[in-house]
């Protein structure tokens, strides 16, 4: 297996564990209850995990982030998290998470099964985040192999800025003014890092299957303070992963 790009991969996806472990713990289905009258009122089980690929290795400095933003999920919803850290891109157990978290700050390549899966995976159900771990360099290294792996994945994608009246932005907390800022703030070297005010994502028919930012939330969500903007960002990335329409996980 190589390690040349250090990439993180975490997934959430539906368990009846409530518990957070270094083992992998049995899944026994993607299921949330939706108040249809209280949108913050979703119940449910649901675990984050990390997948290993050819080239994708869990960098270590993002752990804390991971999980700040379980306990975030504990704090604000109804859902609760466990942890699975036993998955790989090529598997078959992919389609059953029904969200995706990916950065690097590295370039990578898919394989050929990891590409056919992928892609199998995002017309199936599946919602994925890929993230900028340079946030403040625009058109890095790792911005361009994020985005090459889902033009390897599905045909034809295109990348496109979401508008802030997406549900993304309002299925949990809202967002009016669009996404909050992340670590994109501030300067490389002599030069003022360029701020992003929008999100970009794929689409395949009428469901968003791939969010792309340049916001380093990940970075953000890693601090002991002063990220609760973020945080709740990540939030509204999984409660629109579970009931979205068309998505892996089922709502009732």
């Amino acid at each position: 297996m190589s390690y040349k790009a250090v990439t993180i991969l975490f997934i959430f996806f539906l368990t009846v564990t409530g518990t957070i472990t270094g083992k992998s713990e049995p899944q026994a289905g993607n299921t949330v209850i939706i108040d249809r009258l209280n949108k913050q009122n979703i119940r449910g089980d649901i675990s984050i995990a990390y997948v290993w690929g050819e080239q994708l290795a869990f960098p270590q400095r993002f752990v804390k982030g991971l999980f700040n933003l379980r306990n975030a999920m504990h704090k604000w919803t109804n859902l609760k998290v466990s942890f699975d850290e036993h998955i790989v891109l090529s598997s078959e157990r992919l389609h059953t998470k029904p969200f995706v978290y990916v950065t690097t700050d590295d370039i990578f390549e898919l394989t050929a099964t990891e590409r056919v899966n992928v892609r199998k995976y995002l017309e199936n159900g599946g919602f994925m985040v890929l993230e900028n771990a340079y946030p403040k360099n625009d058109f890095s290294l790792s911005e361009a192999t994020l985005k090459k792996m889902i033009y390897d994945a599905v045909p034809n994608a295109h990348f496109v800025m979401i508008p802030n009246n997406h549900p993304l932005y309002h299925c949990f907390f809202d967002f009016d003014d669009g996404p909050p800022n992340g670590a994109e703030l501030g300067s490389v070297g002599i030069f003022l890092a360029p701020q992003r005010f929008y999100l970009e994502g794929v689409w395949i028919g009428d469901r968003l299957v791939a969010l792309y930012t340049n916001k380093g939330y990940i970075i953000k969500w890693s601090e002991a303070a002063n990220n609760e903007p973020q945080l709740r960002m990540g939030v509204n990335m999984i409660v629109f992963a579970l009931t979205q329409s068309g998505g892996i996980a089922k709502s009732r």
